[in-house]
């Protein structure tokens, strides 16, 4: 890799704008830069490139312009282009950073695992709440104190969908988006098990809604709303610690999680994200103490991008820790597609 690596960015975004935080992250790291930039909206990036002081990179008219100009790819599209971006990177010997989820399901997924074999290509997936001060400290506790994980239960969601007068946009669209809320919310949740608590999930069910079917029609007529917008599920980990997650669209906080051990209990919120609050239990012995653990200020969600970027760059430089990888994006497609699919089958009615 080269000593400044230069860095492709394909998509530069609509509603939520990811690309804009990556920019910013990249930036502020200051050992990369952007040579290149895609998106099928050439205008749209046209006024990107100008806003984020872009000037000197070159706006390509294809992909296969833009890298045959960069070392490494940074994918910040819709879900459906995830593959088809991250495929062709794998086959240019590019390297890849791809925003979750990594594709629309595991057999999807498990196509980059199988083109990355035998490559040594840095390669990494956009789960950023792995770069939260929060999550950090939680996991700090967890492997100082907790010993052998009981329970881990989160939950994770957003207010913006939650207007009914909002039309259906991609996200709400099977063949664009894959699932809904599950996917969206829930695969942050998934990875940070795995994270936090080393969890790695082998048995799942679940269950999921969509109580807003109906929206305003889209440019192109369409009304329904093709996947969730709830979703709750539960998980069995190899070492026998459970899992319960809740995910919404349509109004839910931020990741608030409680994680259970030999050691104690420890729980964390991002909606305070200042404190999170330890209860030891010696030798499985609670007496009731609280440990309230300072965590250090991080700006909300741009903090986040800036720590992921730098990880993103370490990767690029051969330097920094193991980073979220297709590996764990397949991994992580798996356990979403497990529950949705226990999500359709049958269900146990409670007698009266």
């Amino acid at each position: 890799m080269a000593v400044e690596p230069k860095i492709g960015l394909i998509g530069t975004g609509q509603t939520v704008g990811i690309a804009h935080y990556h920019v910013l992250g990249i930036q502020a790291d200051g050992r990369a830069r952007i040579a290149a930039v895609y998106d099928t909206d050439q205008e749209r990036a046209r006024i990107f490139m100008n806003e984020h002081g872009l000037q000197d990179a070159a706006l390509c008219q294809s992909y296969e312009e833009l890298l045959e100009r960069v070392d490494a790819v940074d994918i910040c599209t819709p879900n459906f282009t995830h593959m088809d971006y991250v495929m062709g990177a794998l086959q240019a010997n590019r390297a890849v950073f791809v925003e979750k989820p990594l594709a629309l399901s595991a057999a999807e997924s498990r196509k980059a695992v199988d083109a990355l074999a035998g490559k040594k290509l840095f390669n990494m997936v956009g789960f950023v709440y792995r770069y939260s001060n929060v999550m950090n400290a939680v996991r700090q506790v967890v492997q100082r104190e907790l010993g052998r994980v009981y329970t881990y239960g989160a939950s994770f969601g957003g207010y913006r969908l939650a207007d009914p007068a909002i039309p259906v946009e991609w996200r709400m669209l099977r063949r664009l988006s894959g699932n809904g809320a599950l996917g969206d919310f829930g695969s942050h949740l998934i990875d940070n098990a795995s994270f936090v608590a080393g969890l790695r999930f082998e048995s799942v069910t679940g269950l999921t809604a969509t109580n807003i079917p109906q929206r305003p029609a889209n440019p192109q007529g369409q009304t329904a709303v093709e996947n969730d917008d709830q979703a709750v599920f539960a998980a069995r980990a190899q070492n026998g610690a459970l899992g319960s997650f809740t995910v919404s669209r349509i109004g839910m906080d931020e990741i608030s999680l409680v994680v259970s051990g030999e050691g104690g209990l420890v729980r964390a919120s991002m909606a305070q994200p200042d404190k999170i609050t330890f209860m030891p239990a010696p030798a499985g012995k609670y007496s009731g103490q609280r440990v309230e653990i300072d965590v250090p200020a991080q700006k909300p969600f741009e903090g986040l991008f800036l720590s992921e970027m730098k990880a993103f760059i370490d990767g690029l430089l051969g330097k920094g820790e193991a980073v979220p990888d297709i590996a764990q994006g397949h991994y992580v497609e798996s356990v979403i597609d497990a529950a949705e699919k226990a999500s359709l089958g049958a269900q146990l009615q409670v007698e009266d």
